[in-house]
């Protein structure tokens, strides 16, 4: 995605919420103003994580900044269904002195889910998302996934129907855009990128030596 950055890293712990202001066209693409008390953080240039994709913030003020969405990152993301006065979850990136409570997040977004269960059980919430089936060779159970830049723990799968569930804690709940979900919603999907790699690997390693494990 072409509005990335490679070289940072977030942990899937939403430091703040913001509001989009106003979405302007940019010829394919769009410029965005939000609002968030992260703004007072932020220096032009610096990377954040906008409902988990890594952009580029500009002309930062004490409560405001911008940001400009490329075509691709239109396309592959839920942004294009995004309108002003939305709710969005920011997250500045990781330094070396981080609190690791989540896991790797790239800011790299693998495709678009949709929500297609919100259930009340207790004090906790449980989401059930329809995935692209592509994504679905990297969804383990227990394994990691981050939702619209949340770090989450795959609770179940259903291969079959390319389906998650996840059991969201009540201060995950009121603290990210989560509460906002209803049957419908967008939602951005970036798999665990330990998982990627690793499928990555041994689909090429088994590529290039087929008889890899057969016996003599």
């Amino acid at each position: 995605m072409s509005s990335l950055k490679e070289n940072f890293m977030f942990t899937g712990l939403v430091q703040s919420k913001g509001i989009m202001l106003r979405s302007e066209p940019l010829a394919q693409a769009s410029r965005w103003r939000i609002r968030s008390e992260l703004a007072q953080r932020i220096k032009g240039g610096d990377s954040v994580s906008v409902n988990g994709v890594c952009l580029t913030a500009l002309e930062p003020t004490p409560s405001e900044f911008s940001v400009e969405i490329s075509p691709e990152t239109l396309q592959r993301s839920s942004f294009s269904h995004l309108k002003p006065n939305q709710s969005l979850n920011l997250e500045l990136p990781a330094t070396p002195q981080s609190f690791l409570g989540g896991h790797w997040v790239q800011g790299h977004v693998d495709g678009v889910g949709e929500i297609l269960q919100v259930e009340k059980l207790g004090d906790f919430h449980s989401i059930v998302i329809q995935l692209p089936k592509a994504l679905m060779i990297w969804m383990p159970p227990k394994g990691s996934v981050c939702v619209d830049g949340v770090s989450l723990t795959v609770n179940e799968t259903e291969s079959e129907k390319n389906q998650i569930s996840l059991m969201i804690i009540p201060q995950t709940w009121h603290s990210t855009i989560f509460s906002g979900y209803s049957i419908g919603t967008r939602v951005n999907i970036e798999a665990d990128s330990f998982v990627k790699s690793i499928h990555h690997f041994w689909t090429e390693h088994l590529r290039t030596q087929p008889n890899l494990g057969s016996r003599p």
